[in-house]
């Protein structure tokens, strides 16, 4: 969030896809605490994601993976969502 603020146009697709490596570790949690399947491989967590998550992944990896990336503010409204409902799930757990 602090990036989509202050952050240049140009620096946000870069800081967006270098946190991949964060998003899976996130990803291959939330999935154990919601069914106990633990996932070592990102090929196999992938596969057990929901299509949301994936789409989620997706964009992350994109904004990694595409120079000159120009979907950011689309992909930043998906992550943003997602981790949104993800802290209202958490919190309900409670």
């Amino acid at each position: 969030c602090h990036r989509y603020v202050h952050g240049s146009k140009e620096g946000r697709a870069t800081s967006l896809g270098s946190h991949e490596k964060e998003l899976f570790f996130l990803l291959q949690d939330l999935h154990f605490l919601r069914t106990g399947e633990f996932y070592n491989s990102r090929a196999a967590l992938y596969e057990a994601l929901s299509q949301e998550e994936c789409a989620v992944w997706d964009a992350v990896k994109e904004a990694r993976d595409t120079p000159d990336f120009c979907g950011y503010d689309t992909a930043f409204s998906l992550v943003f969502a997602w981790c949104r409902d993800v802290m209202v799930e958490i919190a309900d757990r409670k």
